[in-house]
């Protein structure tokens, strides 16, 4: 938190030296024009001993005249549990307040549980600097908000989009004719897609070309903005070899996979052009290998990429196909089997969590055949999902919307 220099009081003004202390349950704290240092909240935090998410939250706090605020910066999960929690709080305060709802002040304890009902996610904190109550400079009251997620946010309903012919995809336009294609490339107008038999087409011009001057290709890694028309395709060819094909010509990379890179994997996603949002100027990639093991790796600036983490989502049945893509700062993983479609979610593409059964609705009855492939992308919003086989389905799934209390 940034240094406070001086704090404006109704009477007189007091300098503070140095900062206040922010526990890691409070990210921000603003100092408006409040009676004393002394009423204030430094921190403020909710634990539970079953739920250990609670105390990673983050509360911002505001010291208004009148009445202060505390809030979430991000809400809750949908119907978590706030029965049974802590709430730590740190002030200088000599005595400390709580109300849960409309209900009577009681005196707030540090290691006592309290139960807040479903229904309720409003707060009233009061403190009290001297015992002398008669005048009301001597206490502060904080309004406290719980927002939450008042439905479920990974909730996607998916319909069949039938005004796409069998070859066509938003995006992408019609695919290869004849080619089973093993893997599909976008960064806004440029589009590559890799075949099962190491050639790489590019679309131009509403239609798709084989690229004669180059073979081999064993994984088509993404494509690399450089500020210019001709951005970079990213190839991966034998002995871990990476290449760069721009503007029709191949230069081999000095950058090569370390070795424990897996040979066999179904996805490999990139995401440079994302990392300003997600990864602060990392180049990060994505493995998605068939048993479920998804890897991470990132550019040490050296020639090579290193692990950052892995993690083994052990599917009921091996992967048939995979694709990760990128909405609203959040990593999602779309997943093929026997089964049907499942959908993972990461907030920083390392640790990964499986969606709850309401992001398949309408998915629910697609059956995969073993040949079938996945290409999802993102366009205003909205996923589109790809089924690439002998009957080529077009699905667009629409996000439910992430609406909160307040």
């Amino acid at each position: 938190m940034s240094t406070l220099n001086k704090l404006s009081i109704v009477t007189f003004a007091i300098g503070l030296i140095g900062g206040l202390s922010n526990c890691n349950k409070t990210k921000d704290i603003e100092l408006q024009n409040i009676k004393d240092i002394n009423l204030q909240i430094s921190s403020f935090g909710l634990a539970s001993a079953t739920d250990s998410t609670l105390s990673r939250v983050s509360f911002s706090i505001k010291n208004n005249i009148g009445e202060g605020e505390i809030s979430n910066d991000i809400p809750l999960p949908y119907q978590t549990s706030l029965e049974k929690v802590t709430i730590p709080i740190r002030t200088s305060a000599i005595r400390t307040s709580i109300a849960i709802g409309n209900g009577n002040f009681e005196p707030w304890s540090a290691t006592k549980s309290y139960n807040i009902p479903s229904d309720v996610r409003e707060l009233r904190i009061k403190l009290v600097y001297k015992e002398d109550l008669s005048s009301d400079s001597l206490t502060y009251t904080y309004k406290v908000k719980l927002r939450q997620y008042t439905s479920n946010p990974e909730a996607i309903t998916w319909t069949e989009d039938k005004a796409y012919n069998n070859n066509a995809f938003p995006a992408s336009g019609e695919l290869p004719s004849g080619v089973k294609i093993k893997r599909i490339a976008e960064y806004e107008s440029l589009r590559y897609a890799l075949g099962e038999d190491e050639s790489l087409y590019q679309y131009n011009k509403n239609s798709w070309a084989k690229l004669s001057n180059i073979s081999g290709v064993q994984e088509l890694l993404g494509i690399y903005p450089n500020g210019s028309k001709e951005a970079s395709v990213i190839v991966k060819l034998a002995n871990n070899q990476i290449a760069n094909y721009t503007a029709n010509t191949l230069q081999a990379s000095k950058v090569k996979l370390p070795t424990g890179f897996p040979q066999q994997i179904l996805s490999l996603n990139s995401f440079s052009s994302y990392t300003e949002k997600l990864e602060g100027g990392k180049v990060k990639l994505i493995t998605v290998t068939p048993s479920g093991l998804v890897q991470s790796w990132f550019y040490t600036g050296s020639n090579t990429f290193a692990q950052e983490a892995q993690q083994a989502l052990n599917p009921e049945q091996p992967f048939i196909s995979s694709e990760v893509v990128v909405l609203d700062q959040t990593y999602y993983l779309f997943t093929s089997t026997g089964l049907g479609i499942q959908i993972y979610n990461s907030t920083d593409g390392n640790t990964w969590k499986k969606n709850s059964p309401q992001s398949l609705l309408g998915l629910d009855a697609l059956r995969l055949n073993k040949e079938d492939k996945l290409h999802v992308t993102v366009v205003d919003g909205k996923y589109y999902l790809l089924v690439i086989g002998q009957n080529n389905k077009v699905f667009s799934g629409t996000p439910h919307r992430k609406e909160t209390n307040f």
